[in-house]
Protein backbone atom coordinates (compact mmCIF):
# COMPACT_ATOMS: atom_id res chain seq x y z
CA UNK A 1 0.00 0.00 0.00
CA UNK A 2 1.43 3.70 -0.95
CA UNK A 3 1.40 6.30 1.34
CA UNK A 4 -1.00 7.88 -0.35
CA UNK A 5 -2.75 4.96 0.40
CA UNK A 6 -2.62 4.35 3.38
CA UNK A 7 -3.38 8.00 4.33
CA UNK A 8 -6.90 7.80 2.93
CA UNK A 9 -7.61 4.69 4.51
CA UNK A 10 -6.63 6.10 7.59
CA UNK A 11 -9.18 9.10 6.87
CA UNK A 12 -12.04 7.11 5.86
CA UNK A 13 -11.93 5.48 9.03
CA UNK A 14 -11.77 8.11 11.12
CA UNK A 15 -14.75 9.62 9.29
CA UNK A 16 -17.01 6.67 10.20
CA UNK A 17 -15.94 6.52 13.47
CA UNK A 18 -16.77 10.38 13.85
CA UNK A 19 -19.66 9.48 12.04
CA UNK A 20 -20.82 6.60 14.28
CA UNK A 21 -20.28 9.11 17.24
CA UNK A 22 -22.12 11.93 16.39
CA UNK A 23 -24.74 9.38 15.29
CA UNK A 24 -24.91 7.70 18.48
CA UNK A 25 -25.01 11.28 20.17
CA UNK A 26 -27.66 12.49 18.65
CA UNK A 27 -29.50 8.84 19.06
CA UNK A 28 -28.80 9.70 22.63
CA UNK A 29 -30.52 13.22 22.71
CA UNK A 30 -33.73 11.99 21.53
CA UNK A 31 -35.67 11.72 25.32
CA UNK A 32 -36.68 8.15 26.26
CA UNK A 33 -40.84 7.84 26.22
CA UNK A 34 -42.75 5.59 28.37
CA UNK A 35 -45.39 3.38 27.14
CA UNK A 36 -47.43 6.03 29.10
CA UNK A 37 -45.94 8.91 27.68
CA UNK A 38 -46.32 7.74 24.02
CA UNK A 39 -50.19 6.95 25.03
CA UNK A 40 -50.32 10.76 25.96
CA UNK A 41 -48.80 11.93 22.31
CA UNK A 42 -50.94 10.35 20.53
CA UNK A 43 -53.98 11.56 22.06
CA UNK A 44 -52.54 14.97 20.98
CA UNK A 45 -51.79 13.98 17.71
CA UNK A 46 -54.70 11.58 16.68
CA UNK A 47 -58.20 11.32 17.01
CA UNK A 48 -57.34 8.85 19.22
CA UNK A 49 -54.68 6.40 19.99
CA UNK A 50 -54.69 2.97 18.44
CA UNK A 51 -52.53 -0.55 19.49
CA UNK A 52 -51.26 0.17 16.38
CA UNK A 53 -49.89 3.49 16.30
CA UNK A 54 -48.25 2.73 19.90
CA UNK A 55 -46.69 -0.19 18.65
CA UNK A 56 -45.37 2.19 15.57
CA UNK A 57 -44.35 4.95 18.33
CA UNK A 58 -42.29 2.36 20.31
CA UNK A 59 -40.30 0.97 17.55
CA UNK A 60 -38.94 4.81 16.25
CA UNK A 61 -39.54 7.60 18.08
CA UNK A 62 -42.32 10.51 18.37
CA UNK A 63 -39.91 13.07 16.70
CA UNK A 64 -39.59 10.29 13.24
CA UNK A 65 -43.50 9.55 13.66
CA UNK A 66 -44.37 13.42 13.67
CA UNK A 67 -41.96 13.61 10.35
CA UNK A 68 -43.21 10.61 8.45
CA UNK A 69 -46.98 12.04 9.59
CA UNK A 70 -46.20 15.30 8.27
CA UNK A 71 -45.19 13.84 4.87
CA UNK A 72 -48.22 12.04 4.20
CA UNK A 73 -50.43 12.73 1.65
CA UNK A 74 -53.56 14.73 2.52
CA UNK A 75 -56.72 12.90 3.01
CA UNK A 76 -59.26 14.93 1.38
CA UNK A 77 -62.91 15.34 2.36
CA UNK A 78 -64.02 16.52 -0.28
CA UNK A 79 -63.13 12.85 -2.36
CA UNK A 80 -65.49 11.81 0.09
CA UNK A 81 -67.89 13.95 0.46
CA UNK A 82 -68.22 13.38 -3.40
CA UNK A 83 -68.77 9.55 -3.83
CA UNK A 84 -70.70 7.33 -3.85
CA UNK A 85 -73.29 9.83 -2.07
CA UNK A 86 -73.25 13.61 -3.78
CA UNK A 87 -77.08 14.19 -2.64
CA UNK A 88 -77.30 13.69 1.30
CA UNK A 89 -75.55 16.99 1.12
CA UNK A 90 -75.24 18.04 5.05
CA UNK A 91 -74.81 14.75 6.45
CA UNK A 92 -72.29 13.51 3.57
CA UNK A 93 -69.98 16.27 5.16
CA UNK A 94 -70.59 15.24 8.30
CA UNK A 95 -69.55 11.37 7.27
CA UNK A 96 -66.92 12.10 5.69
CA UNK A 97 -65.09 14.08 8.70
CA UNK A 98 -65.96 11.39 10.76
CA UNK A 99 -64.60 8.81 8.68
CA UNK A 100 -61.37 10.13 8.10
CA UNK A 101 -60.94 11.25 11.43
CA UNK A 102 -61.20 7.73 12.68
CA UNK A 103 -59.65 6.26 9.67
CA UNK A 104 -57.12 8.34 7.95
CA UNK A 105 -53.14 7.35 8.21
CA UNK A 106 -52.55 11.19 8.46
CA UNK A 107 -53.92 11.62 12.18
CA UNK A 108 -51.52 14.60 12.66
CA UNK A 109 -52.66 16.36 9.90
CA UNK A 110 -55.88 16.14 10.45
CA UNK A 111 -55.77 16.53 13.87
CA UNK A 112 -53.65 19.83 13.40
CA UNK A 113 -56.57 21.20 10.56
CA UNK A 114 -58.87 20.26 13.30
CA UNK A 115 -57.25 22.54 15.62
CA UNK A 116 -57.05 25.31 12.94
CA UNK A 117 -60.66 25.19 12.16
CA UNK A 118 -61.31 26.25 15.65
CA UNK A 119 -59.29 29.34 15.44
CA UNK A 120 -60.32 30.56 11.95
CA UNK A 121 -64.13 29.35 12.39
CA UNK A 122 -66.70 29.16 9.66
CA UNK A 123 -70.12 27.68 10.60
CA UNK A 124 -72.64 25.83 8.42
CA UNK A 125 -75.44 27.51 10.89
CA UNK A 126 -75.11 30.40 8.97
CA UNK A 127 -78.25 30.88 6.98
CA UNK A 128 -76.13 31.27 3.72
CA UNK A 129 -74.09 28.25 4.50
CA UNK A 130 -76.47 26.12 5.49
CA UNK A 131 -77.46 24.88 2.17
CA UNK A 132 -74.10 24.45 0.79
CA UNK A 133 -72.32 21.71 2.65
CA UNK A 134 -69.47 21.28 -0.75
CA UNK A 135 -68.25 24.32 -0.56
CA UNK A 136 -67.44 23.80 3.65
CA UNK A 137 -65.76 20.61 2.90
CA UNK A 138 -63.90 22.70 0.41
CA UNK A 139 -63.01 25.16 3.10
CA UNK A 140 -62.09 22.51 5.52
CA UNK A 141 -59.66 20.56 3.02
CA UNK A 142 -57.95 24.04 2.42
CA UNK A 143 -57.02 23.61 6.10
CA UNK A 144 -56.18 20.04 5.79
CA UNK A 145 -53.80 20.61 2.67
CA UNK A 146 -52.40 23.78 4.34
CA UNK A 147 -52.24 22.46 8.36
CA UNK A 148 -48.12 22.49 7.70
CA UNK A 149 -47.54 25.08 5.60
CA UNK A 150 -47.18 28.87 6.72
CA UNK A 151 -50.04 31.14 8.95
CA UNK A 152 -49.78 33.73 6.76
CA UNK A 153 -50.32 31.89 3.48
CA UNK A 154 -53.23 29.87 5.04
CA UNK A 155 -54.77 33.29 6.23
CA UNK A 156 -54.89 34.59 2.88
CA UNK A 157 -56.64 31.90 1.58
CA UNK A 158 -58.77 31.77 4.20
CA UNK A 159 -59.27 35.35 4.09
CA UNK A 160 -60.51 34.84 0.03
CA UNK A 161 -61.96 31.73 0.32
CA UNK A 162 -66.04 32.23 -0.80
CA UNK A 163 -67.06 30.49 2.67
CA UNK A 164 -65.23 32.78 4.59
CA UNK A 165 -66.34 35.90 2.65
CA UNK A 166 -70.04 34.77 3.17
CA UNK A 167 -69.97 33.59 6.78
CA UNK A 168 -68.11 37.27 7.84
CA UNK A 169 -69.66 39.38 4.87
CA UNK A 170 -66.63 40.45 3.48
CA UNK A 171 -67.94 38.97 0.27
CA UNK A 172 -70.21 41.70 -1.91
CA UNK A 173 -68.41 44.23 0.41
CA UNK A 174 -68.69 47.96 -1.09
CA UNK A 175 -66.54 51.62 -1.18
CA UNK A 176 -68.67 54.18 0.87
CA UNK A 177 -71.30 56.16 -0.54
CA UNK A 178 -72.52 58.44 1.96
CA UNK A 179 -75.42 59.24 -0.06
CA UNK A 180 -77.06 56.23 -0.56
CA UNK A 181 -76.01 55.38 3.21
CA UNK A 182 -73.77 52.72 2.36
CA UNK A 183 -70.15 51.88 3.92
CA UNK A 184 -68.05 49.08 3.82
CA UNK A 185 -68.77 45.71 5.95
CA UNK A 186 -66.34 45.66 9.08
CA UNK A 187 -67.59 41.69 9.82
CA UNK A 188 -64.19 40.51 8.98
CA UNK A 189 -62.17 43.24 9.55
CA UNK A 190 -62.63 43.32 13.22
CA UNK A 191 -62.87 39.35 13.49
CA UNK A 192 -59.57 39.02 11.32
CA UNK A 193 -58.21 41.05 14.31
CA UNK A 194 -59.90 39.48 17.33
CA UNK A 195 -59.88 36.08 16.98
CA UNK A 196 -57.58 35.39 13.63
CA UNK A 197 -54.13 37.54 14.81
CA UNK A 198 -53.28 39.39 17.28
CA UNK A 199 -56.89 39.51 19.61
CA UNK A 200 -57.99 42.24 21.66
CA UNK A 201 -55.05 43.49 23.67
CA UNK A 202 -51.11 43.71 23.26
CA UNK A 203 -49.30 40.25 24.64
CA UNK A 204 -45.81 40.03 25.84
CA UNK A 205 -44.26 36.78 24.26
CA UNK A 206 -45.62 34.35 26.81
CA UNK A 207 -49.23 35.31 26.46
CA UNK A 208 -49.57 37.94 29.50
CA UNK A 209 -51.12 41.26 28.76
CA UNK A 210 -49.06 44.16 28.68
CA UNK A 211 -50.59 46.66 30.68
CA UNK A 212 -50.36 50.82 30.68
CA UNK A 213 -51.18 52.14 34.44
CA UNK A 214 -52.29 49.00 34.87
CA UNK A 215 -54.72 48.03 32.50
CA UNK A 216 -54.68 46.09 29.18
CA UNK A 217 -53.50 48.48 26.18
CA UNK A 218 -55.69 47.55 23.36
CA UNK A 219 -54.43 46.15 19.93
CA UNK A 220 -56.55 47.99 17.82
CA UNK A 221 -59.41 50.69 17.73
CA UNK A 222 -62.47 51.26 15.67
CA UNK A 223 -60.87 53.89 13.27
CA UNK A 224 -58.21 50.88 12.93
CA UNK A 225 -61.85 48.41 11.80
CA UNK A 226 -62.99 51.08 9.44
CA UNK A 227 -59.47 51.27 7.77
CA UNK A 228 -58.68 47.53 7.32
CA UNK A 229 -62.99 47.23 5.61
CA UNK A 230 -61.85 49.79 3.23
CA UNK A 231 -58.93 47.80 2.20
CA UNK A 232 -61.46 44.54 1.76
CA UNK A 233 -63.67 46.22 -0.59
CA UNK A 234 -64.44 45.26 -3.86
CA UNK A 235 -64.40 41.53 -3.90
CA UNK A 236 -67.35 38.71 -4.54
CA UNK A 237 -68.18 35.19 -4.71
CA UNK A 238 -67.16 33.29 -8.58
CA UNK A 239 -69.81 30.91 -7.93
CA UNK A 240 -73.20 30.71 -6.94
CA UNK A 241 -72.30 27.74 -4.80
CA UNK A 242 -68.75 29.18 -3.34
CA UNK A 243 -66.59 26.40 -3.97
CA UNK A 244 -64.13 28.44 -5.75
CA UNK A 245 -61.80 31.54 -4.17
CA UNK A 246 -63.26 35.00 -4.17
CA UNK A 247 -62.74 37.47 -7.22
CA UNK A 248 -62.01 41.00 -7.41
CA UNK A 249 -64.73 44.04 -8.36
CA UNK A 250 -62.46 46.61 -8.70
CA UNK A 251 -66.06 48.57 -9.39
CA UNK A 252 -66.49 49.09 -5.89
CA UNK A 253 -63.26 48.79 -4.20
CA UNK A 254 -61.66 51.68 -2.41
CA UNK A 255 -58.61 52.62 -4.17
CA UNK A 256 -57.68 55.77 -1.21
CA UNK A 257 -54.75 55.73 1.08
CA UNK A 258 -55.04 53.67 4.49
CA UNK A 259 -53.65 53.61 7.85
CA UNK A 260 -54.05 50.50 9.36
CA UNK A 261 -51.97 49.72 12.89
CA UNK A 262 -50.01 53.13 12.11
CA UNK A 263 -49.15 51.66 8.91
CA UNK A 264 -49.66 53.21 5.88
CA UNK A 265 -51.18 51.70 2.76
CA UNK A 266 -50.75 53.59 -0.38
CA UNK A 267 -53.26 54.76 -2.42
CA UNK A 268 -54.21 53.10 -6.13
CA UNK A 269 -53.63 49.47 -4.60
CA UNK A 270 -55.63 46.48 -6.07
CA UNK A 271 -58.04 44.79 -3.77
CA UNK A 272 -54.90 41.87 -4.20
CA UNK A 273 -52.66 44.32 -3.24
CA UNK A 274 -54.91 46.01 -0.19
CA UNK A 275 -55.47 42.47 1.15
CA UNK A 276 -51.66 41.19 1.26
CA UNK A 277 -50.63 44.94 2.94
CA UNK A 278 -53.08 44.28 5.81
CA UNK A 279 -52.58 40.44 6.29
CA UNK A 280 -48.51 41.28 6.20
CA UNK A 281 -49.17 44.06 9.13
CA UNK A 282 -51.20 41.88 11.04
CA UNK A 283 -48.75 38.71 10.53
CA UNK A 284 -46.17 40.79 12.00
CA UNK A 285 -47.09 42.44 14.64
CA UNK A 286 -45.90 41.40 17.79
CA UNK A 287 -48.86 39.99 19.43
CA UNK A 288 -49.52 37.57 16.50
CA UNK A 289 -46.93 35.19 17.60
CA UNK A 290 -48.40 34.51 21.52
CA UNK A 291 -52.06 35.02 20.87
CA UNK A 292 -52.41 32.30 18.01
CA UNK A 293 -49.27 29.72 20.03
CA UNK A 294 -52.12 29.85 23.06
CA UNK A 295 -54.97 28.77 20.84
CA UNK A 296 -53.15 26.14 19.38
CA UNK A 297 -51.56 24.39 22.29
CA UNK A 298 -55.30 24.92 24.09
CA UNK A 299 -56.53 22.54 21.39
CA UNK A 300 -54.11 20.00 21.29
CA UNK A 301 -52.30 19.83 24.69
CA UNK A 302 -53.04 22.04 27.76
CA UNK A 303 -55.65 24.26 28.68
CA UNK A 304 -53.51 25.86 30.63
CA UNK A 305 -49.97 25.84 29.22
CA UNK A 306 -47.54 28.05 31.29
CA UNK A 307 -46.07 31.61 30.32
CA UNK A 308 -42.91 29.51 29.65
CA UNK A 309 -44.33 27.03 27.47
CA UNK A 310 -46.26 29.87 25.12
CA UNK A 311 -43.18 31.77 24.87
CA UNK A 312 -41.22 28.80 23.79
CA UNK A 313 -43.74 27.93 20.87
CA UNK A 314 -44.09 32.14 20.33
CA UNK A 315 -40.46 32.12 19.67
CA UNK A 316 -40.37 29.09 16.79
CA UNK A 317 -43.55 30.81 15.07
CA UNK A 318 -41.29 34.02 15.30
CA UNK A 319 -38.31 32.00 13.22
CA UNK A 320 -38.18 28.69 12.84
CA UNK A 321 -34.58 28.64 13.46
CA UNK A 322 -34.39 29.18 9.49
CA UNK A 323 -35.45 32.97 9.68
CA UNK A 324 -39.06 31.87 8.71
CA UNK A 325 -41.55 33.41 10.42
CA UNK A 326 -45.05 31.19 10.82
CA UNK A 327 -44.41 28.09 9.60
CA UNK A 328 -47.28 26.05 11.04
CA UNK A 329 -45.05 22.43 10.40
CA UNK A 330 -42.41 23.85 13.17
CA UNK A 331 -45.26 24.94 14.83
CA UNK A 332 -47.01 22.16 15.66
CA UNK A 333 -43.77 19.86 16.07
CA UNK A 334 -42.84 22.30 18.80
CA UNK A 335 -46.02 22.17 20.34
CA UNK A 336 -46.26 18.34 20.76
CA UNK A 337 -42.43 17.65 21.52
CA UNK A 338 -42.40 20.43 24.09
CA UNK A 339 -41.30 19.27 27.54
CA UNK A 340 -44.49 20.60 28.92
CA UNK A 341 -46.88 18.54 26.65
CA UNK A 342 -45.40 14.75 28.04
CA UNK A 343 -44.46 16.53 32.02
CA UNK A 344 -48.04 14.80 32.64
CA UNK A 345 -48.76 18.66 34.11
CA UNK A 346 -50.62 19.34 31.08
CA UNK A 347 -54.36 18.20 31.52
CA UNK A 348 -57.23 19.19 29.16
CA UNK A 349 -60.93 18.14 29.17
CA UNK A 350 -61.31 16.03 25.64
CA UNK A 351 -63.91 17.72 23.06
CA UNK A 352 -67.80 15.57 23.23
CA UNK A 353 -66.31 14.71 19.45
CA UNK A 354 -62.94 14.02 20.15
CA UNK A 355 -64.03 11.26 23.02
CA UNK A 356 -66.52 9.80 20.14
CA UNK A 357 -63.41 9.21 17.89
CA UNK A 358 -60.76 8.37 20.44
CA UNK A 359 -63.63 5.44 22.36
CA UNK A 360 -64.13 3.84 18.08
CA UNK A 361 -60.48 3.60 17.52
CA UNK A 362 -59.92 2.15 21.06
CA UNK A 363 -61.66 -0.49 19.42
CA UNK A 364 -60.41 -0.40 16.07
CA UNK A 365 -63.69 0.04 14.74
CA UNK A 366 -64.67 -1.28 11.86
CA UNK A 367 -67.45 -0.01 8.37
CA UNK A 368 -69.96 -2.46 7.80
CA UNK A 369 -69.58 -0.62 4.12
CA UNK A 370 -67.78 1.19 2.68
CA UNK A 371 -68.95 4.42 3.60
CA UNK A 372 -70.15 6.01 7.04
CA UNK A 373 -73.62 7.10 7.06
CA UNK A 374 -73.88 7.76 10.83
CA UNK A 375 -71.90 10.32 11.74
CA UNK A 376 -74.83 12.97 12.14
CA UNK A 377 -76.43 10.85 15.11
CA UNK A 378 -73.14 10.38 16.58
CA UNK A 379 -73.01 13.72 16.37
CA UNK A 380 -76.38 15.02 17.92
CA UNK A 381 -75.19 12.89 21.22
CA UNK A 382 -71.91 14.73 20.92
CA UNK A 383 -74.07 17.96 20.62
CA UNK A 384 -71.08 19.07 18.48
CA UNK A 385 -70.92 19.38 14.58
CA UNK A 386 -67.22 20.19 13.19
CA UNK A 387 -67.74 23.66 11.31
CA UNK A 388 -70.84 23.59 13.38
CA UNK A 389 -70.61 26.58 16.43
CA UNK A 390 -73.16 28.77 17.35
CA UNK A 391 -71.03 31.79 16.29
CA UNK A 392 -67.42 33.01 14.89
CA UNK A 393 -66.45 32.54 18.87
CA UNK A 394 -65.88 28.82 18.08
CA UNK A 395 -68.00 26.15 20.30
CA UNK A 396 -66.57 27.71 23.62
CA UNK A 397 -64.12 30.77 25.00
CA UNK A 398 -60.71 29.76 25.34
CA UNK A 399 -61.30 31.62 28.27
CA UNK A 400 -63.77 29.94 29.94
CA UNK A 401 -63.46 29.04 33.76
CA UNK A 402 -66.40 26.40 35.09
CA UNK A 403 -67.49 27.49 38.29
CA UNK A 404 -66.14 25.20 41.34
CA UNK A 405 -63.15 23.73 41.70
CA UNK A 406 -61.43 25.05 38.80
CA UNK A 407 -62.47 28.64 39.63
CA UNK A 408 -61.06 28.30 43.51
CA UNK A 409 -57.63 27.15 41.66
CA UNK A 410 -57.98 30.08 38.72
CA UNK A 411 -57.51 26.99 36.04
CA UNK A 412 -59.40 27.37 32.23
CA UNK A 413 -60.86 24.33 30.64
CA UNK A 414 -63.12 25.58 27.59
CA UNK A 415 -64.36 22.68 26.60
CA UNK A 416 -66.65 22.24 29.67
CA UNK A 417 -68.65 24.80 28.21
CA UNK A 418 -70.14 21.89 25.58
CA UNK A 419 -70.23 19.52 28.67
CA UNK A 420 -73.61 20.04 30.44
CA UNK A 421 -74.50 17.09 32.69
CA UNK A 422 -77.50 16.35 29.96
CA UNK A 423 -74.98 16.41 27.02
CA UNK A 424 -72.75 14.12 28.90
CA UNK A 425 -75.46 11.58 29.44
CA UNK A 426 -76.81 11.79 26.24
CA UNK A 427 -72.83 11.00 25.00
CA UNK A 428 -72.06 8.01 27.44
CA UNK A 429 -75.25 6.41 27.05
CA UNK A 430 -75.07 6.49 23.32
CA UNK A 431 -71.91 4.98 22.69
CA UNK A 432 -71.80 2.64 24.74
CA UNK A 433 -74.41 0.70 22.90
CA UNK A 434 -71.62 0.52 20.48
CA UNK A 435 -70.78 -2.61 23.28
CA UNK A 436 -73.60 -3.84 23.80
CA UNK A 437 -76.59 -4.04 21.99
CA UNK A 438 -75.31 -3.31 19.19
CA UNK A 439 -77.87 -2.28 16.60
CA UNK A 440 -77.76 -1.53 13.05
CA UNK A 441 -74.75 0.98 13.14
CA UNK A 442 -72.19 1.76 10.48
CA UNK A 443 -69.20 0.72 13.16
CA UNK A 444 -68.66 -2.47 14.53
CA UNK A 445 -66.24 -2.51 18.11
CA UNK A 446 -63.97 -5.27 17.48
CA UNK A 447 -64.24 -6.79 21.29
CA UNK A 448 -63.94 -10.51 21.05
CA UNK A 449 -60.71 -10.37 23.31
CA UNK A 450 -62.71 -8.48 25.69
CA UNK A 451 -65.48 -11.49 25.04
CA UNK A 452 -63.08 -14.06 25.63
CA UNK A 453 -61.54 -12.59 28.82
CA UNK A 454 -65.54 -11.75 30.24
CA UNK A 455 -65.22 -14.01 32.79
CA UNK A 456 -61.40 -13.28 34.59
CA UNK A 457 -62.13 -10.07 35.56
CA UNK A 458 -58.36 -9.40 35.62
CA UNK A 459 -57.63 -9.69 32.79
CA UNK A 460 -60.43 -7.90 31.79
CA UNK A 461 -60.11 -4.83 33.41
CA UNK A 462 -55.81 -5.49 31.91
CA UNK A 463 -57.18 -5.32 28.33
CA UNK A 464 -60.03 -2.29 28.94
CA UNK A 465 -56.62 -0.34 30.42
CA UNK A 466 -54.47 -1.15 27.28
CA UNK A 467 -56.97 -0.06 24.78
CA UNK A 468 -58.92 2.83 26.32
CA UNK A 469 -56.44 4.10 28.30
CA UNK A 470 -52.66 2.93 27.53
CA UNK A 471 -52.41 1.26 30.76
CA UNK A 472 -52.41 4.52 32.46
CA UNK A 473 -55.99 3.64 33.93
CA UNK A 474 -56.65 5.22 37.55
CA UNK A 475 -56.28 2.76 40.76
CA UNK A 476 -60.51 4.18 41.76
CA UNK A 477 -61.57 2.89 38.05
CA UNK A 478 -59.33 -0.13 38.56
CA UNK A 479 -61.18 -0.35 41.97
CA UNK A 480 -64.84 0.52 40.79
CA UNK A 481 -64.36 -2.20 37.20
CA UNK A 482 -63.25 -5.50 39.43
CA UNK A 483 -66.33 -5.05 42.76
CA UNK A 484 -68.55 -4.60 39.50
CA UNK A 485 -67.26 -7.78 37.95
CA UNK A 486 -66.84 -9.61 40.69
CA UNK A 487 -69.95 -8.50 42.27
CA UNK A 488 -72.51 -7.35 40.49
CA UNK A 489 -71.98 -8.89 37.28
CA UNK A 490 -71.44 -12.05 38.64
CA UNK A 491 -74.10 -13.74 37.34
CA UNK A 492 -74.21 -11.92 33.87
CA UNK A 493 -73.45 -13.05 30.49
CA UNK A 494 -70.43 -12.63 28.60
CA UNK A 495 -71.82 -9.82 26.88
CA UNK A 496 -73.40 -8.01 29.64
CA UNK A 497 -70.34 -8.09 31.75
CA UNK A 498 -68.16 -6.64 29.13
CA UNK A 499 -70.71 -3.73 28.40
CA UNK A 500 -71.31 -3.06 31.74
CA UNK A 501 -66.96 -2.49 32.33
CA UNK A 502 -66.92 -0.59 28.91
CA UNK A 503 -69.85 1.48 29.88
CA UNK A 504 -68.09 2.28 33.21
CA UNK A 505 -64.93 3.15 31.54
CA UNK A 506 -66.18 4.94 28.97
CA UNK A 507 -68.19 7.46 31.50
CA UNK A 508 -65.24 7.49 33.68
CA UNK A 509 -63.23 10.65 34.08
CA UNK A 510 -59.95 9.00 33.42
CA UNK A 511 -61.90 8.48 29.57
CA UNK A 512 -62.87 12.11 29.56
CA UNK A 513 -59.84 14.09 30.35
CA UNK A 514 -56.73 14.08 28.55
CA UNK A 515 -53.49 13.93 30.29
Amino acid sequence: MTGTQSTKSWMLTCFVSVSLILSTALQAQEPYYSDKQIYRFLEQTTFGPTEENLEIVRESTPRTWLKEQIDLSPTLHHDLFQSPFPGLSKRNRLNAWYQIAIGAEDQFRQRAAYALSQVLVVSQQHKQLGSRAEAVTIYYDVLVENAFSNYRELLEKVTLHAVMGSYLSMNGSKKSDPSKNSYPDENYAREVMQLFTIGLHQLNQDGSLKLKNGQPIPNYGQEDIEEIARAFTGWKQDDWAFNKPMVTDTRFHDYESKTVLGNHVPAWQTPEQDVKAVLDILFNHPSMAPFVSRLLIQRLVSSNPSPAYIERIANVFDDNGDGVRGDLEAIFTAIILDPEAQSGDSIKIKEPIIVATHFHRAFSAEYSKDRITDANRIMVYAHQKPLGAASVFNFYSPNHMPTGVLTDESLLAPEVELISWANYVDLVNYLATYAGYNPRYDLTLQLDDLTDAAFDADELVNLINQKMFGRSMSLDLKTVLLENLNQHSSNASAFLRVYHAVSISLASDDFFIQN
